[in-house]
């Protein structure tokens, strides 16, 4: 078939036929501009055959059918998804319209839910006036019938706003002769008329007795409408409420509020709370929670604020707590009347935040709803705080208010400290400086809102406000003012807890118009809060206290090197050395300097020393021994050794020790003075004079180890102590040092125990220091 078909195609016929020329150039160009791939890849030499052509036509025929159907179904799909879209973006156009619906309707809600509140809270102070007036009634009846008949009259229980059945029992009277024949018919003796004047009753007995005057009140109860409505008169009084029975089942929590008259709306609410013994936990936990703090708050003693110029009687109000002294005090007169209101403000909000945080119906309201719908769902949950959905409960709940609770007594305390600083009251920025210490002890968490520069309180700046007219000279702080109308600048007044003890410090350098002693408390605050705040911030929150270090003068200022402060200085070096253990804030310690325009009374050797930190330590070191007690000296001492031993292991610090000219003088005189107190006294047992030699031994041992650090580091090649002995510029500070060293290091290891330490009798704490002792003995120091 194959051969019949070769055979037809060439035919004659087909060989006669003339292609038109121009379809053959058409044909020629086309082949020659797109060759084909089958064409190329077969020799020029070889025809193609026209079978070969149909297959190639069948293979690209195929090849446009697969490419179109791809091309149909990837239509289909944009189609698809096209459709898609649509429906998607219709769907979210109903749920935007919903949410718009939603929207108002919520917001009509709040409307009316604010003003059924209102409603409420008026309906509240009526009932609250109503039952105040009627217990002034009943007081002026008691005082009537106490006239009429002096022995007999029931004393009642303070009125108060919890109505109960109890009371309703307690204000009859009685003759004598009828309560007379009620105590002998129990049995009683019959009393004289002078017991009957001063006899005491017993709690149980008023309540449970009742005296026959009583029950005839209730016979002769009569109906008619009464004057006062809420009177309730004793000679006519209605027969009481029947008391309620006793249950057997032991009493629930109970999650109401006291209110007199409480909301029909939230009894559905309060019903289901009581029902669940979890919630009931929750509740009451978050309100100790909260009521430790609250406690901590109110029942801050107060010292004095100035007593001067704001209350006349200082000494009586010394035990009342400090809060309550702040809602008494007021600026004095020549304070602007801008920052007059904002202290005002201040005090208020602390306050309010107070009472607020004291009520536990207003728990209640607030967490209530959201503590039960977290809760709701588990039922039997134990009343414990070990489960651990309660105590996620209960974490969340308190993360909430303490939010609440330290954010706004932080704010409030940060601005009535700058206030007062402002005003250059410093009496009064110690106290309130000591209140954020007593509250940072007792509550670290508080320290993270008091750092924080966020304003809690909401305050509206006035840009002018002229003050009042004031016979009193102007303030520095008031000086740039103008004659007219003085502006108040917002950035005079220090918000921010580091610039309130920046400006602290610089109102207390030496230099000021403050008195001495009002200064030195203001820096031995100072110091003692910057202790706290490093004890607290460390180690992820040091870096907030970098403007204190940063800031000229501020940090060598508590190192004062003429201070006679031996509190200060401890807690200066305790903060110290908490900044040991971050590099970068050691850094700005050791590197702060001296400001030469406040502190111009600085010799010039100390303000152009590149590390005046160390020349302070080692003054301190030598200075304090002729102007501080034993026992101050003493600490002092440790917490400089110790800090030195500790900054030793930096390799840069241990490089800034060596080269300190200072330093090695003053440790080998205090290591003489100390080595002198141990072998050259005598001390009798339980005498001061041993408690000194003891210390002496101590530090002795303290020194040995700093020095031994310094010089022989563990690791390390030695460092050449013996050169340094001899440099010129030692000798210039200590003549004789090197043979003060030699002496003191040589009766360490070459003399016999002091006579005091080896004695028949001694304490057991005496082994332990003869085992230092020792121990400083065979430390080898290179000389």
């Amino acid at each position: 078939m194959e051969d019949d078909i070769d055979e037809s195609f060439h035919d004659d016929w087909w060989d006669s036929l003339a292609i038109d020329q121009v379809t053959e150039s058409q044909l020629q160009a086309a082949e020659n501009a797109v060759p084909s791939s089958s064409s190329q890849a077969l020799p020029a030499s070889l025809p193609i055959s026209v079978s070969e052509l149909q297959a190639q036509l069948h293979e690209l025929r195929r090849q446009y059918e697969t490419q179109s159907q791809t091309i149909e179904d990837l239509r289909k799909k944009t189609q698809q998804q096209q459709g898609e879209i649509s429906v998607v973006r219709a769907n979210w156009n109903r749920v935007q319209q919903q949410n718009v619906g939603l929207q108002h309707q919520q917001s009509q809600m709040e409307q009316e839910h604010r003003k059924k509140l209102e409603a409420l809270q008026q309906e509240n102070r009526r009932q609250l006036e109503r039952l105040e007036t009627a217990a002034a009634f009943r007081r002026i009846e008691q005082d009537t019938h106490r006239t009429t008949w002096p022995s007999t009259v029931r004393r009642q229980a303070a009125v108060m706003l919890d109505h109960t059945t109890h009371s309703l029992m307690q204000d009859k009277i009685t003759t004598p002769t009828k309560s007379r024949m009620v105590r002998n018919a129990k049995g009683l003796d019959t009393l004289s008329p002078h017991t009957l004047s001063h006899r005491k009753r017993p709690a149980s007995e008023m309540s449970e007795q009742e005296s026959p005057s009583k029950r005839q009140s209730k016979k002769a109860a009569t109906t008619g409408v009464k004057a006062f409505p809420r009177f309730d008169n004793s000679f006519v009084s209605g027969a009481p409420e029947a008391l309620p029975a006793a249950s057997s089942s032991p009493p629930r929590l109970r999650l109401e509020s006291a209110s007199p008259t409480p909301s029909p709306e939230l009894q559905p609410m309060q019903s289901a709370m009581e029902e669940s013994d979890a919630v009931a936990f929750v509740l009451t936990m978050l309100f100790s929670l909260q009521s430790r703090w609250v406690t901590q708050v109110l029942y801050q003693p107060s010292r004095w604020l100035d007593p001067s110029e704001t209350i006349p009687d200082a000494t009586a109000a010394r035990t009342e707590p400090l809060v309550l002294r702040l809602l008494h005090y007021r600026l004095p007169p020549s304070a602007p009347v801008a920052l007059q209101q904002r202290w005002t403000h201040a005090v208020e909000q602390l306050w309010q935040c107070l009472v607020h945080a004291n009520s536990f119906p207003a728990l209640v309201s607030d967490y209530g709803p959201s503590i039960q719908a977290s809760l709701e769902g588990v039922h039997d949950l134990p009343a414990t705080n070990t489960h651990p959905q309660i105590r996620q409960v209960l974490e969340t709940a308190w993360e909430r208010q303490s939010m609440y609770l330290y954010g706004t007594v932080a704010a409030a305390l940060r601005t009535m400290t700058g206030l007062l600083l402002r005003m250059r009251l410093l009496c009064g920025v110690s106290r309130l400086l000591e209140w954020m210490i007593s509250l940072g002890v007792a509550h670290p968490p508080f320290v993270r809102y008091l750092m924080i520069r966020l304003r809690y309180l909401p305050w509206n700046k006035e840009p002018t406000l002229p003050t009042q007219p004031s016979s009193q000279p102007d303030t520095p702080i008031s000086a740039t003012s103008t004659p007219q109308s003085r502006v108040m600048a917002d950035d005079a007044t220090p918000v921010h807890l580091v610039s309130i003890l920046v400006t602290g410090v610089q109102e207390a350098m030496p230099g000021a118009s403050e008195d001495k002693a009002t200064r030195s408390a203001l820096l031995v605050t100072i110091s003692r809060l910057v202790r706290m705040l490093a004890w607290t911030l460390w180690p992820s929150g040091l870096h907030d206290l970098y403007p204190i270090l940063q800031t000229p003068g501020i940090w060598l200022t508590l190192l004062d090197p003429y201070t006679t402060c031996s509190t200060m200085l401890e807690h200066t070096l305790q903060a110290m050395i908490q900044f040991l253990h971050d590099p970068v804030t050691w850094n700005m310690c050791l590197s702060t300097q001296f400001d030469t325009q406040r502190q111009s009374h600085i010799p010039s050797r100390l303000s152009q020393t590149r590390f005046p930190l160390m020349d302070l330590l080692a003054k301190h070191l030598v200075d304090r021994r002729g102007d501080s007690s034993p026992q101050a000296l003493h600490t002092i001492h440790l917490s400089i050794v110790q800090l030195l031993t500790q900054a030793a292991r930096w390799p840069d610090t241990a490089v800034i020790l060596l080269d300190s000219t200072p330093l090695l003088p003053a440790l080998i005189q205090c290591l003489q003075w100390d080595v002198q107190a141990i072998w050259n006294q005598e001390p009798t047992p339980h005498s001061r004079s041993l408690a000194w030699a003891e210390s002496a031994l101590e530090r002795v041992c303290v020194s040995i180890h700093f020095l031994h650090e310094l010089y022989v580091p563990e690791g390390q090649a030695s460092r050449n102590l013996a050169e340094k002995l001899i440099s010129p510029p030692v000798q210039a500070a200590l003549n004789g040092i090197r043979y003060a060293f030699v002496v003191a290091v040589a009766r360490i290891a070459f003399a016999s125990e002091p006579d005091w330490l080896v004695a028949p009798g001694a304490p057991e704490c005496r082994g332990r220091m003869r085992t230092q002792l020792e121990s400083a003995a065979g430390t080898w120091l290179p000389t």
